[in-house]
């Protein structure tokens, strides 16, 4: 069982960049002003600029391809049981109903501490096993370590596509590694990063600490092309679970040739796509190695 180690903002490694820098991969995400999504484009469509430069586009797929995914869930003391409960019966949705059978999938499990309990794996049985050894909500909220220990084993997914989803209703007030660390080790990923904040406006009383930090989420989530979507309640993680889960099938697939030298600095990306009046959410740059 992998755990977060205090000497992880430490390490001295290399940044890593799966791509490399002769094909970057980018997932972008379309919608037009009402939050649809928008289907049906051509790779004619769109554009994508690599630090102010246009670059051409050499592969793309407007189909649905496999996802490397793993599941962030906090069990730490600001989750009651209800809300456990159902955001352990959301996810059993997502993994059993909502996925495709050839996405791979692991688990981590964050309170105090932050837990690797399930390694990749396409065997919905073992990711339910570890949900139902989910403990008992207990303890501070390790919210940065648990991105932290679970980005190295998204970057080794077998699948083009990365991603992250994390639950939790907390701010982190826990943590070894720091927001800055943490979007570091971020924008030097191709990882997509989701998160759903549970707010409960019935805890209010209960101080800050005890609601999500929408806006530390947005910073984590936003440069990935990823988000963050506030739940009011748990009624609503279900279909939040779903628009993700939806999101997944909707979304474009582009990689061009970078220019860039491995130099270790950020690169910008941008991709807008022609003729509409749409939303993309793309990752925001790369760090190549």
């Amino acid at each position: 069982m992998a755990t977060l180690s205090p000497a992880w903002s430490n390490r001295q490694e290399e940044p890593r960049f799966r791509g490399g820098i002769e094909l970057i991969n980018v997932t972008a995400t379309v919608t037009d002003e009402e939050g649809r999504f928008v289907g049906n484009l051509s790779k004619e469509d769109f554009s994508v600029y690599e630090d102010g430069k246009r670059q051409s586009v050499s592969q793309f797929t407007r189909d649905r391809v496999p996802v490397s995914l793993g599941i962030l869930l906090d069990a730490s003391g600001s989750m009651n049981t209800e809300k456990l409960t159902s955001a352990k019966a959301a996810i059993k949705r997502l993994v059993f109903d909502l996925l495709d059978k050839e996405d791979e999938l692991f688990f981590v499990e964050f309170g105090y501490s932050a837990r690797l309990t399930q390694g990749w794996t396409v065997d919905r049985r073992l990711i339910r096993h570890a949900l139902e050894d989910v403990s008992a909500p207990t303890g501070d909220t390790a919210l940065y370590d648990a991105i932290a220990l679970a980005l190295p084993t998204a970057q080794e997914g077998r699948h083009v596509k990365k991603a992250l989803l994390v639950i939790s209703d907390g701010n982190d007030t826990r943590s070894v590694v720091s927001a800055r660390e943490l979007r570091q080790s971020i924008v030097e990923s191709d990882v997509l990063v989701y998160a759903l904040g549970l707010d409960d406006a019935a805890r209010t009383t209960r101080g800050r600490e005890s609601r999500p930090d929408v806006d530390a989420l947005r910073r984590i989530t936003d440069e990935t092309g990823g988000r963050t979507e506030v739940v009011r309640g748990v009624a609503g993680l279900d279909a939040a679970i779903s628009r993700i889960a939806a999101e997944f099938g909707q979304q474009y697939s582009l990689g061009y040739t970078s220019t860039a030298a491995k130099d270790g600095r950020w690169h910008s990306i941008r991709v807008e796509v022609r003729s509409r009046r749409v939303n993309v959410r793309a990752r925001r740059g790369f760090i190549p190695s």
